[in-house]
């Protein structure tokens, strides 16, 4: 008799009687690793990680809570130096150092991340591939924004970075994949 990962449908050996055509399943050490660090709950870090994308968690204040490694290459921070911030300071926004901030200025209505995030937190509906431009002293990204709520924050996600500033400014990326 057969054993296969009733998951991954590994092969996983056979047992007796040998010789029967009978399938039986089991669960391969793979997928056992994976489905107990389910079970167990992901660590933020390790969630935000799991996506393709850049991408950073977004209290319903609008501030980041955590970003990926890919959102951190991209806008060349660690975790770290952007906790607690808002996305226009840690993308350099030319408005963020105007009196009020990043979020609190005139200009901030217009803004295609901050609209996207208020719009999630306000009403929980995502929005998606939002068309978005970055400037700051450094240069101009396009970019596209996608916002998702998950539970008690919303998902930013950045995207087809177009129109890259300078080689070595804080908006600069070498790559960027694909919304999921």
């Amino acid at each position: 008799m057969k054993i296969v990962c009733s998951y991954c449908q590994k092969m996983l050996g056979e047992k007796e009687p040998r010789g029967n055509s009978d399938i039986s399943h089991g669960m391969c050490q793979d997928c056992l690793e994976y489905f107990l660090r389910q079970w167990d709950g992901l660590n933020l870090d390790e969630y935000l990680n799991g996506f393709d994308a850049p991408v950073a968690a977004i209290d319903t204040e609008g501030r980041i809570i955590a970003q990926n490694s890919k959102m951190s290459q991209l806008v060349m921070k660690n975790d770290e130096a952007v906790r607690g911030q808002q996305p226009g300071d840690v993308v350099e926004c030319q408005f963020a150092r105007r009196p009020g901030g990043c979020g609190h200025t005139v200009h901030c209505e217009a803004c295609a991340i901050r609209r996207a995030i208020n719009h999630t937190v306000s009403t929980g509906a995502p929005c998606s591939n939002v068309p978005a431009r970055v400037k700051g002293d450094s240069g101009e990204a396009d970019l596209n924004v996608s916002t998702e709520l998950r539970e008690t924050f919303v998902i930013l996600t950045l995207s087809a970075v177009v129109g890259l500033p300078e080689e070595g400014t804080a908006s600069s990326a070498s790559d960027s994949a694909p919304i999921k």
